[in-house]
């Protein structure tokens, strides 16, 4: 026998679910669910989004190794489960001189005193030569603990042996990060 009532439940939720892009969302809703299981899977399901902003446009020294200047921060935030950021980087430099420079993604959990670079290594960009412009794009993966607050940026700095003696005349870069949760346990709501 038909049942609307089910059968208009599983409608919505299919529409949300593929408007939204959560196919998790459909699994979460069983017969029993309803709408409130509906409200906690969109909620489990939903990203938080930290954006490093505009950054300042200008001359800096690289230094003499890998360990440089943190550049592009976003706002400090403070994680409410065990979550996973992922942190997507763009950075470009113009240099005054030939360089090769290297940019690690680092979290700081003391509003920037110190950094820790991610585990997935530094990536490499080269300008050969005075004003051009050196890209890189980085991906990495960060757990947050419960309870701690984070920072989140991109340090520079200059390549070991083939670094050259170039500095950033000016550089660009934009920091993405996006927080999801890291268990598959509700979030509690209320």
């Amino acid at each position: 026998m038909l049942n609307v009532g089910r059968s208009i439940r599983y409608v919505v939720v299919a529409t949300l679910a593929f408007v939204i892009g959560a196919t998790s969302i459909a699994l979460a809703v069983d017969e029993h669910g309803g709408l409130p299981a509906l409200r906690l899977a969109l909620m489990r399901e939903r990203p938080v989004y930290l954006e490093s902003g505009e950054a300042t446009a200008g001359p800096f020294a690289l230094g003499s190794d890998p360990n440089g200047p943190v550049k592009c921060t976003t706002a400090d935030y403070t994680a409410p489960s065990p979550q996973r950021a992922l942190v997507m980087t763009w950075f470009s430099l113009k240099a005054d001189a030939p360089l090769t420079y290297t940019s690690v993604t680092v979290t700081s959990t003391n509003a920037g005193a110190t950094w820790t670079a991610d585990g997935f290594g530094w990536q490499r960009a080269t300008a050969d030569a005075a004003g051009n412009w050196a890209p890189i794009s980085y991906l990495a993966i960060v757990d947050l603990t419960a309870g701690s607050t984070y920072r989140f940026g991109v340090q520079v700095g200059r390549s070991f042996l083939d670094g050259g003696s170039g500095n950033a005349l000016t550089h660009r870069c934009h920091l993405i990060v996006q927080i999801t949760n890291r268990t598959n346990a509700p979030v509690d709501l209320e």
